[in-house]
């Protein structure tokens, strides 16, 4: 039987190539019709729209958008035990789209009968003999494709889910045996190709398979002078994930899908169209099943009539590290003799995460840098995507859009304090790449103070204790001077510190919502309530009506969300507001101001009223630091003056600001070796305090500097010299230090 058919396919080619015959133009098979991969075979040749690998390089070289790293595969095969198939193929992707590199080679040899033709008395004809003849066939087929997704092509939001390729094929084949002359060809041809993805469930692939026509190339030539085109096919198909993760449904750890080609030849609308189904199931993380129906041609009524046959195709996929091992069965016109066997080895399509070579570039280019100190209250994060393999970016969590020129920048909100954001990168197939985190440490902001300022830092921290405020209007006034009432007043409420009052304000909090008043959803006495705790009280304590969510709230707040009712009530009602880039941020906690408030409305209470006794007869009781400066002369901290008054509208002095700063850092005795400063003598009232505050290092500001002791003492100047002391420094080194708490 394999003689017969060789010896016949002999007769056909001697016909096509003799040179007795002038050139003419048929039709040719495409020689990589065979070669797509075993995996691709073990499905029924369904692979239209599944396109998920470097396999597409010979179906639909749209897949090789999708790849997240560089693939390389091979298959091996002898085609109804006659022909013997070799294919190989590499992808790589870039930031111009992925390329991609394959080689469908074929070949038959086998010995027959030798044939010739000879005229006698004007007769042609055709005698045989017993002696063995070597016939050879072979092709060889190069295609270079590229693939590259078009989100973003021309702004145009429909193809946000499309990608597109194109596979050049060129064609080398040759035939040796008697009689055969002119037995070598070359030709071109071009595969484009179409893959949609609109949702994890369903993609779907378009490709037409030769689409150069005959006049413009498209074309096989002999050297005998014959020609063939390739017949334009145009296949369609889809992949529905059933089971699975992200699938229709779910079942364990199961991944089941649905495969479905439809091939049609436009210029040969008298062929019958092809089905191709499969499916392929992975049971288990490291084993794919698969079974399909491949439609094909075949001849009826000695070849006058064409029908199709269903071939029955198996198929196993084994993944080991980021290698897979394929193998497909064939069956051909179900004849026994014709079932075909492939294998194929396939490298860098490891399941989950991408292999190594996906992590191995710089993913980001990102503003502002990492360990960033700002003196702001929201960042605008700006960066370009240098791996070629992201196709797409979050910050935070939250989607950001992704220029064609592969920048973005999105704004953030920040806290006070210690901030994380977190840029990651996405392939195609929503595999994390990889993540950069960027630290920022946001400080309280003044109008009137820049970022470059000299006691910037120490100004925003003791702002931020609540130690130093600023004025109505956001300034903080740093070259103002400090009044005597002032400096009791910072002084005592740093003696109470901001921790122990926060301790307190929490407590309150938590007899609140055991008494029924707050109802948080997550509360701790550390992290303290929510802007969304915040807003579902609001709602309950003014008593609002609840308006319809049909609609997400805020980019950060879906609809679904528990808190968006409240958040749609609050704002509407104009209690609370979103951040300037639209996002609410229900999770951030809320700040000690707006705890306060809340307290005081949940129950009542009423503004203290000042009592106690009048240490200096200049600060009445109704005096707004009555009750700091009192505190403050208990413990020493300020004094008055000889004549027993405070006078607490004055300003202070340099020395008397050293010397109250001295006693309440509580420096101690200095060692006098010499003069800290050289125009103050060692006489001056204030010398012990000011050398003392010298050797601990608080007036660093003033090296190489005069005192100038009788100078009045700045906002700025305070600030720096509370950083200093003991009683911030080390609350400092820790809000300084880079690895706690982001």
């Amino acid at each position: 039987m394999r003689l017969i058919r060789a010896f016949f396919s002999v007769i056909a080619a001697l016909f096509l190539f003799s040179s007795m015959v002038a050139a003419q133009i048929a039709v040719s098979n495409d020689p990589t019709y065979i070669g797509v991969g075993a995996r691709t075979l073990g499905m029924g040749k369904a692979y239209a729209g599944v396109a998920d690998d470097l396999l597409g390089i010979f179906s639909n070289p749209a897949s090789l958008a999708y790849l997240s790293n560089w693939q390389l595969t091979t298959m091996a095969g002898k085609f109804i035990n006659e022909y013997d198939y070799l294919n190989f193929g590499g992808a790589y992707p870039t930031k111009y789209g992925t390329f991609g590199l394959g080689l469908v080679s074929s070949s038959i040899a086998f010995t027959g009968p030798g044939v010739t033709t000879e005229v006698q008395d004007g007769v042609r004809y055709v005698p045989s003999t017993s002696e063995g003849t070597s016939f050879s066939y072979g092709s060889k087929t190069l295609l270079l494709s590229w693939g590259a997704p078009l989100k973003g092509f021309m702004n145009w939001k429909v193809l946000d889910n499309v990608a597109a390729g194109a596979t050049l094929k060129f064609y080398f084949a040759n035939m040796t045996g008697p009689g055969i002359t002119g037995g070598n060809a070359n030709g071109n041809e071009v595969d484009l190709a179409l893959h949609y993805v609109p949702n994890n469930v369903f993609k779907a692939g378009m490709v037409l398979q030769n689409a150069l026509p005959f006049s413009m190339g498209g074309k096989m030539k002999w050297d005998s002078g014959a020609e063939e085109s390739f017949p334009a096919l145009l296949k369609t198909g889809f992949s529905l994930k059933v089971l699975g993760k992200k699938g229709w449904r779910q079942l364990g750890e199961h991944e089941l899908s649905y495969n479905f080609d439809y091939d049609y030849y436009p210029t040969h609308s008298s062929l019958p169209s092809l089905f191709h189904q499969g499916v392929e199931w992975s049971p288990i993380d490291f084993l794919d099943l698969r079974a399909g129906i491949d439609q094909d041609y075949v001849g009826k009524n000695n070849g006058a009539n064409i029908e199709f046959t269903n071939n029955l195709t198996l198929g196993v996929g084994l993944y080991y590290g980021n290698y897979r091992f394929d193998y497909a069965f064939h069956q051909y016109n179900q004849i026994s003799a014709n079932d075909t066997h492939y294998f194929s080895i396939t490298y860098g399509v490891s399941r989950g995460k991408p292999s190594v070579e996906a992590v191995a570039v710089k993913n980001f280019s990102l503003t502002p840098a990492d360990k960033t100190i700002l003196y702001t209250q929201e960042v605008v994060v700006a960066g370009e995507v240098l791996n070629w393999l992201i196709r797409k970016v979050t910050v935070n969590s939250l989607e950001v859009a992704v220029g064609d020129d592969g920048k973005f920048n999105f704004t953030l909100p920040l806290r006070l304090g210690k901030n994380t954001v977190k840029v990651a990168g996405f392939d195609a197939k929503d595999r994390l790449i990889g993540s950069e985190r960027i630290r920022l440490l946001s400080m309280k902001s003044f109008i009137d103070v820049p970022s470059n300022y000299w006691a910037v830092f120490p100004i925003a921290y003791l702002a931020m204790e609540n130690v130093l405020t600023g004025y109505p209007d956001g300034t903080f006034r740093p070259e103002g001077n400090i009044t005597r009432a002032e400096m009791a007043t910072m002084l005592v409420k740093t003696m109470s510190p901001p921790g122990e009052q926060q301790a307190a304000q929490r407590k309150k909090i938590q007899e609140l919502i055991t008494a029924g008043v707050v109802e948080p959803t997550d509360f701790s006495l550390e992290k303290g309530l929510s802007r969304g705790d915040l807003a579902k009280w609001l709602v309950k304590a003014n008593d609002l009506s609840f308006p319809p969510v049909d609609q997400d709230v805020a980019p950060d707040v879906k609809k679904d969300n528990n808190f968006a009712p409240y958040i749609r009530a609050v704002v509407d009602a104009g209690l609370m507001s979103p951040f300037s880039d639209g996002s609410f941020h229900p999770e951030m906690a809320i700040t000690l101001d707006e705890e306060k408030k809340l307290i005081d409305k949940a129950t009542g209470a009423a503004p203290a009223v000042k009592k106690g006794k009048q240490a200096f007869p200049d600060v009445p009781l109704t005096h707004w630091a009555v009750e700091y400066i009192t505190k403050g002369s208990d413990g020493g901290i300020v004094k008055g003056y000889p004549d027993g008054t405070f006078r607490p509208k004055g300003n202070i002095t340099r020395a008397e600001g050293v010397s109250v700063i001295a006693r309440f850092a509580k420096l101690g005795e200095p060692r006098l070796l010499e003069l800290p400063f050289s125009d103050l003598p060692g006489r001056h009232w204030a010398i012990k305090e000011v050398s003392a505050a010298k050797e601990a290092g608080i007036l660093k500001y003033l090296e190489g500097m005069q005192f100038e002791p009788n100078k009045q003492l700045t906002r700025a100047e305070v600030a720096e010299m509370l950083a200093k002391t003991s009683t911030f420094a080390e609350k400092i080194s820790i809000l300084l230090n880079w690895d706690l708490g982001y």
